[in-house]
C-alpha cells in the first residue's frame, strides 16, 4: 500500500519515483492512496472511496467520462 507516495517531491524526483513504481508495480495488485489524481492516470482499476464507501469505480478515463465524484475533484484540479 502507498500513501501519497510523491507528495513532498519535487517535479524531478517525482517523475523518477513514478517511473519506478511504474515498473515495480506491473503484474502486481497494489493500492495506492492519493489526493493528487495525476498519480493514477495509468492504473488499471480505480476505487473512489467516501466515508468508507465505494462511490464509483473504473479506469481513468471511464470514471472522467462518467462525471461523477472522481470527475468533478479532477475538474477542480486541472481547472484551466
Amino acid at each position: 500500500m502507498l500513501y501519497e507516495a510523491r507528495s513532498s517531491l519535487n517535479n524531478e524526483s517525482e517523475y523518477y519515483v513514478q517511473d519506478s513504481l511504474e515498473k515495480l508495480i506491473h503484474g502486481h495488485t497494489v493500492w495506492i492512496v492519493v489526493h493528487c489524481l495525476s498519480a493514477v492516470g495509468k492504473v488499471n482499476q480505480i476505487f473512489v472511496v467516501d466515508s468508507g464507501k465505494i462511490l464509483e469505480s473504473g479506469s481513468h478515463n471511464d470514471l472522467l467520462s462518467n462525471k461523477g465524484l472522481c470527475s468533478s475533484f479532477y475538474n477542480i484540479q486541472y481547472r484551466d
